[in-house]
């Protein structure tokens, strides 16, 4: 087990293999996703080598490619990591560098 400051969890299929995986988001320490193997055991990959203090993640398909992505709210530069379909991540800077505590992910031009 990884000893971390974890500050947010979402859940959803971020591999594609049908079952729920963990998007964990930490304090001073990288981003892990936690694999499920669809026995309920689970593996840590960090998502990145970061270590931003991140304060929340909020998981919705934000591309529109059909896999589930990641926006995560850090305290300075917030980042979108685009998911790759197997749930490895291209990250991207978003918005300013603000302290962010909270982050939430919608349609907002129903599109």
């Amino acid at each position: 087990p990884n000893t971390l400051s974890s500050a947010g969890v979402e859940i959803a299929d971020l591999d594609g293999d049908g079952d729920l995986d963990a998007f964990v988001v930490n304090e001073g320490a990288a981003n892990f996703v936690y694999l499920n193997d669809g026995s309920g055991n689970f593996s840590a990959v960090a998502v990145d080598a970061l270590t931003d203090t991140s304060k929340e993640v909020a998981l919705a398909d934000v591309d529109g490619d059909g896999d589930v992505d990641a926006v995560v709210a850090n305290n300075g530069q917030n980042r979108l990591y685009r998911n790759n379909g197997d749930a490895t991540f291209v990250i991207e800077d978003i918005g300013r560098n603000y302290i962010s505590d909270g982050v939430a992910a919608g349609d907002l031009n129903g599109m």
